[in-house]
């Protein structure tokens, strides 16, 4: 299902990129993924960083 809708998707990129650039819509999906890529590698380095004190203690 999920090999699917991705060979979909990439099937209509070209179109999907004009439709968002004609709405001016591609800088926003582009800065939004990356607060979640940078939200995901902050909780990365938290998770890290409680796990080695933990180990401290023991």
């Amino acid at each position: 299902m999920a090999h699917n809708i991705n060979l979909l998707l990439m099937l209509y990129e070209i179109r999907i990129g004009k439709i968002l650039t004609r709405y001016i819509l591609m800088n926003a999906l582009i800065r939004i993924t990356g607060l979640i890529v940078a939200t995901i590698g902050a909780q990365m380095i938290f998770t890290g960083i409680s796990n080695f004190i933990a180990t401290l203690g023991t």
